[in-house]
């Protein structure tokens, strides 16, 4: 998966304030595709490059609910404080507080567990 460029409208400077300002700009753009029209012609290139990931799409948002803004931040929030969620700027792992710069990479990784056992 590539980078996906984000604009914060204020730089944070709190891990807190990182996982609200992305949940906010995350719903925001959900919100947007689910008003927008889904695109049905595509051209020979997009149809190349989603054959190449192994994935076809329409671009359709079957769920017409609309996502609740605070929700969504407080499970963001629940889960980075339960430690399935770690967050890293430059490869290194961010601790409070933080300083972020243009041009920064922020990665957040999901943890899963797995079930099952060894026999």
């Amino acid at each position: 998966m590539g980078l996906v460029p984000f604009e914060y409208k204020k730089t944070p400077e709190s891990i807190k304030e990182l996982i609200i300002a992305t949940v906010d700009i995350m719903v925001d753009e959900f919100i947007a595709r689910q008003t927008k029209a889904a695109e049905s012609v595509y051209t020979d290139e997009q149809l190349d490059a989603m054959v190449k990931i192994g994935k076809i799409s329409f671009g359709e948002i079957y769920n017409e609910n609309k996502p609740d803004k605070k929700k969504a931040e407080q499970t963001a929030l629940q889960a980075y404080n339960d430690g399935l969620v770690r967050v890293f700027v430059n490869d290194k792992e961010a601790n409070d507080p933080i300083q972020l710069n243009e041009n920064d990479e922020i990665t957040f990784i999901r943890l899963t567990f797995l079930a099952g056992r060894m026999w």
